[in-house]
């Protein structure tokens, strides 16, 4: 006999922690559980993020608690282009927002440029003795967030 979890939005993770028990899957019943939102296919354990103003995370998932965050790495990885800074897309944004400090905290010598594509060309000097920090979010149709810091605590101010 095997456990099924019931899949209301089709989003092939089943929801709750306890099935039913049957020797042959029922209507909409999976053997996946890891559903935390039956009524949204792009919620489940292990989403990507969507840019839809939601947290598409279950509890437990690297991104719980942040909407619209952008995951994957970034940086400045074309050899053409040393100076183009990028990131992985996230599905359903159409453009995004770049913050760029001398403080890696984002609080102060800050600035914020805009690109509707997943690059961004840095055309500004490095000034002798400074680095710059940058962090990347989706900006449209939803401002999504910074992401967390070190410390699983959500970037806010950035750039005040």
């Amino acid at each position: 006999m095997d456990t099924w979890y019931p899949d209301l939005d089709g989003d092939g993770f089943g929801v709750g922690t306890t099935g039913i028990y049957s020797c042959s899957q029922p209507p909409d019943y999976l053997a996946q559980a890891g559903d935390c939102d039956d009524t949204n296919p792009d919620t489940h354990a292990g989403a990507p993020e969507v840019n839809d103003g939601l947290d598409n995370q279950c509890p437990g998932d690297a991104g719980h608690g942040l909407i619209d965050e952008i995951s994957g790495n970034g940086g400045f990885a074309n050899p053409a282009d040393l100076n183009e800074l990028s990131w992985p897309a996230q599905t359903g944004a159409t453009g995004y927002e770049i913050a760029r400090s001398e403080d890696p905290r984002f609080v102060a010598g800050c600035d914020l440029f805009v690109s509707s594509t997943t690059s961004w060309i840095d055309t500004d000097p490095v000034p002798a003795g400074v680095g710059f920090h940058y962090l990347v979010r989706a900006a449209q149709p939803n401002a999504g967030s910074w992401g967390a810091d070190s410390a699983g605590v959500e970037r806010t101010p950035v750039c005040p």
